[in-house]
């Protein structure tokens, strides 16, 4: 088969990914299409263009699988099985809370912030493993880095991801700072803010672990939980940076501030939202 002839037929069949998609809602159907078939060939979009493949049987049906999957809901990262975080290709299942490009300001944040000589710094509700790899893998060599999770299958994602990259983070099975022994240098959160209340206003997130989404008290029950913790966990001098809802900075600040933190501060996304409120505790 010649190069036009595979041209064509791909150029088919994105036709047809590209219909059902936008048939389904989907945003930016023709890029998620694409998307979608690149990753069934296993190929980056120079390589496609420059040489498409021959048409496979196999690569045909794992398309209009995940064509077929997309348009009634699953996320995109899901299917293809993996994210990029920082520079670092994650694996992710419906076990883990997909990472978002805001979570990367939490990091660069901590990696500034949080002092550069020998401790530990931890990673509560890791997930995937995001920011605990994240932290390994540009932060001091002196740092201990620990990952903390509640959910076995979560972190047995993070512990694959972290072995799979060659970084050494200490994997632990617990709720939020539970059998860490103090003090500690960082404390690093992207915990569930999403109100549970206001779950019905977000159908997109139905195919991620609520747990890792949704929280009682407008959506502060875990973070105001772990505030405590980290304050009799860290440190004089200690950093603790969370990512939060825009709305919830307020009220994040107020809980930090009662409980004796200094220095407390927040940080805006790309979109011009606060997205961290961090802070140092004091004497």
């Amino acid at each position: 088969m010649s190069m036009a002839d595979a041209h064509d037929v791909w150029g088919r069949a994105l036709r047809w990914g590209t219909d059902r998609l936008r048939e389904a809602g989907v945003e930016r159907p023709e890029q998620e299409a694409h998307r979608l078939l690149r990753e069934a060939l296993g190929m980056d979009a120079a390589a496609f263009y420059a040489h498409p493949p021959k048409p496979s049987k196999s690569a045909w049906a794992r398309f209009r699988r995940w064509v077929k999957a997309r348009a009634s809901g699953v996320p995109y990262f899901y299917l293809v099985g993996h994210r990029e975080f920082l520079g670092l290709d994650l694996s992710v299942t419906p076990a883990v809370l997909i990472p978002r490009p805001e979570t990367e300001q939490l990091v660069e944040l901590a990696l500034a912030r949080i002092p550069a000589k020998a401790g530990t710094v931890v990673d509560v509700g890791t997930g995937s493993g995001a920011i605990a790899l994240a932290l390994r893998r540009y932060g001091p060599g002196a740092w201990q880095v620990v990952g903390t999770e509640v959910s076995p299958a979560a972190l047995a994602v993070a512990r694959e991801n972290g072995q799979r990259l060659g970084l050494r983070v200490d994997w632990r099975q617990g709720d939020l700072l539970a059998g860490l022994a103090p003090p500690g240098l960082g404390v690093v959160a992207n915990l569930p803010y999403v109100d549970v209340e206001d779950r019905a206003r977000y159908p997109q997130l139905a195919f991620e672990p609520a747990e890792a989404l949704f929280a009682a008290e407008g959506g502060l029950a875990v973070i105001l939980r772990l505030i405590p913790e980290a304050w009799r966990w860290l440190q004089p001098g200690g950093w603790i940076g969370l990512e939060v809802d825009p709305a919830q900075a307020p009220a994040v600040s107020r809980a930090l501030k009662a409980q004796g933190f200094q220095q407390i501060q927040t940080a805006r996304d790309l979109a011009g939202s606060v997205r961290v409120v961090h802070a140092v505790r004091g004497e």
